[in-house]
This record gives C-alpha cells, sequence and structure tokens, in this order.
C-alpha cells in the first residue's frame, strides 16, 4: 500500500489524457483535465485510509489529498 501512495502522490498525468467529453459538469471537467485526476478517482478510497492506524499511511493519504486540494485551488 505504501508503494502505491507514493507513486499516486508523484504521478502526474498529460493533461486532458482521460475522456471528459460527456462530463456535463463544468467543475468535474476542469479537475478532471488536470495532472492529478487520478486522485479525484481514488478520492473515496483516500478518505477510507485515514482511519488507518499507521502513521505512514496517513501521512501519504494526507499528502494525496492535499495535492488534489490544491488542484481545486484550496
Amino acid at each position: 500500500m505504501l508503494f502505491f501512495l507514493k507513486q499516486a502522490i508523484q504521478l502526474k498525468l498529460q493533461l486532458n489524457i482521460l475522456d471528459i467529453d460527456d462530463i456535463q459538469n463544468s467543475v468535474k471537467r476542469l479537475l478532471l483535465s488536470g495532472p492529478r485526476a487520478h486522485l479525484f478517482y481514488l478520492y473515496r478510497s483516500l478518505c477510507d485510509m485515514v482511519t488507518c492506524e499507521d502513521e505512514v499511511v496517513v501521512s501519504l493519504v494526507q499528502e494525496c489529498l492535499l495535492l488534489a486540494g490544491e488542484d481545486m485551488g484550496l
């Protein structure tokens, strides 16, 4: 799991690599066209991992969520 989380943090997708033509919501469309779109698909799973008792996992999940938030301008 640690390897996956570290890779998710480092990964940056090519812009517009995902097919988002059928998405009507403009905010969702914008988020899924960015370099960290994969984090939005993983958002629910990342949130579920926050309850994990492993401090390293929680720290990596937090970093993923913070990066996703940065892409949203938070």
